[in-house]
């Protein structure tokens, strides 16, 4: 397998995104207009179960509110449960109850819910999780990845370096941003600012293979996760389907957990 750890996103968030761009005051707006939860506060807890264990669970067209102004409700971060399979408030911020943040440019930078990274939205908290990419595709990742290689922090994996205008090709994201239209697309103006997960197969304009990637989760209890993410467009799930003006964000992904202490996605 093969694992690489991304540059910091900041360089890039304001030129090479979506058409939308939000200003630095507005990713700053982030933390100072939405604090965290008061650590004297009783932290929220679940009482429903688990999903199963290696078996294939599907999340389709989760919304994650996005803010395209400088309006004071300000850029919030999304978290998900994967061992619950269900999205969390920020009343769950510290707890070891959600497994992967959305954050940053129109929420579409991973992270992971770990208490010992500062930079993590669950530093100080209760969880030990990681979050890494991976250049394969979901059903041909088997073997869980040595703890070493995950990411623990906010922001760790977001655009592709196949995207348009990027210096460094090798950065792993798990979508290619197509300023023009002509990386995925056939040039036409509804291709053009198109953003395209790379979970699925997909077919550059020449004719070759998209790369594909698939996430590998430690989640915050410890368990492992593999997800592939299919799309971030409402209802639009194909290649097609995939344009500028589609609704966003809308995640589509599929994904499956394993135990902690697992070596493999297979079950023995």
């Amino acid at each position: 397998m093969k694992t690489k750890s991304l540059i910091s996103t900041s360089i890039y968030l304001a030129q090479y995104f979506f058409p939308l761009v939000l200003s630095a005051s507005l990713l700053l707006s982030c933390s100072k207009d939405s604090p965290s939860p008061d650590p004297d506060e009783e932290l929220p807890t679940e009482s429903g179960e688990m999903v199963d264990f290696y078996e294939v669970h599907r999340v389709e067209n989760w919304y994650v509110k996005v803010n395209y102004d400088n309006s004071s409700e300000g850029l919030k971060e999304a978290y998900y449960s994967l061992e619950y399979n269900k999205e969390r408030d920020r009343s769950y911020q510290k707890t070891d109850l959600w497994d992967i943040s959305f954050s940053n440019m129109l929420n579409s930078f991973l992270g992971a819910n770990n208490k010992s990274d500062e930079s993590s939205f669950g530093f100080e908290g209760n969880g030990n999780g990681g979050i890494l990419i991976l250049e394969e595709a979901f059903e041909e990742v088997t073997d869980i990845p040595d703890d070493s290689d995950f990411l623990t922090g906010r922001d760790g994996i977001g655009i592709d370096g196949k995207s348009d205008f990027f210096v460094d090709r090798d950065v792993i994201g798990w979508y290619i941003y197509d300023w023009d239209g002509i990386i995925l697309g056939d040039g036409s103006p509804d291709k053009a600012h198109t953003t395209y997960a790379l979970g699925n197969p997909l077919e550059l304009s020449d004719g070759s293979d998209a790369p594909i990637r698939t996430l590998v989760v430690r989640t915050a209890q410890g368990n492992y996760a593999k997800v592939k993410i299919i799309s971030c467009y409402k209802d639009a799930e194909t290649q097609e389907e995939m344009v500028k003006d589609a609704p966003k964000m809308y995640y589509t992904f599929e994904y499956m957990l394993v135990p902690a202490g697992s070596n493999s996605f297979e079950k023995e």
